[in-house]
């Protein structure tokens, strides 16, 4: 998986660092991510403010697990706001994330559609400076 040359916020947590590096509508230069290579990403939540592409990253047991979110294919799924408070992230106070909803048929429910949480998929962050 690769991550395109941008404009981000978010963070990247690389396995030689001690705490995040932040991203506040900041290019980054992209990445094409190898399991081989060290230092790795432990964890990175990235959303691409130009093109409203979000990336989740975690790596285990010596691989990534990668998911990228388009959220033009989101438009018509219904979804929730959610801030979650930032930890280890200078200047940033809060995470906003989408948790999005797909109706699925549920047995204790005569088999009716029921809406069920799916992608949970990060929007950016809020800075101190405008809380």
């Amino acid at each position: 998986m690769k991550i395109e040359k941008s404009i981000y916020q978010g963070y990247i947590w690389y396995s030689d660092q001690t705490k995040p590096k932040t991203y506040n509508n900041e290019e980054f230069d992209g990445k094409e991510l190898d399991n081989n290579e060290n230092p790795f990403i432990v964890e990175a939540q990235l959303f691409d403010t130009v093109n409203l592409i979000s990336y989740s990253i975690k790596y285990v047991d010596g691989r990534y697990i990668c998911t990228e979110y388009n959220l033009a294919d989101y438009k018509d799924i219904e979804f929730e706001e959610l801030s979650y408070v930032a930890h280890r992230l200078d200047g940033v106070s809060t995470l906003h994330f989408r948790q999005y909803w797909r109706p699925e048929p549920d047995k204790q429910c005569a088999g009716m559609p029921v809406l069920q949480p799916k992608e949970l998929v990060f929007v950016g962050f809020q800075n101190n400076k405008e809380d």
